[in-house]
């Protein structure tokens, strides 16, 4: 687990010097930016509401959406620590879990899930 949080570390700062830190949207991301800024919205709409009230609580933090992309790497990051914890625990070895996890970083998921507004 301390391997990953460099590699956790190296990542944010390497995506945050190239400007890879910007939010794009979708479509479809208008209707969970409106969900985020009406709360009485999230509550009665056909999603869940936890991705609206992680914006809502970014849109509070920092007044846009800007944050998302630190956000969506964090839980991403968190995840995949979780994950090497966890195949630790199984495996009581260390070395089968880094060499399942280290690859993830390098995937086209980092791209998908980190700069788009879903």
């Amino acid at each position: 687990m301390k391997v990953l949080i460099p590699v956790n570390v190296f990542f944010l700062i390497f995506f945050a010097y190239c400007g890879l830190l910007s939010p794009q949207t979708l479509p479809d991301s208008e209707s969970y930016i409106s969900a985020a800024r009406n709360i009485s919205e999230i509550l009665g709409n056909f999603r869940t509401p936890g991705y609206p009230l992680v914006l809502l609580a970014s849109l509070k933090l920092s007044g846009s959406i800007q944050l998302m992309p630190l956000i969506h790497l964090l839980f991403y990051g968190i995840s995949i620590c979780h994950l090497f914890y966890s195949l630790e625990q199984l495996f009581q070895d260390k070395v089968i879990p880094l060499f399942a996890t280290i690859p993830l970083f390098f995937t086209n998921s980092i791209y998908r899930y980190t700069y788009i507004i879903m």
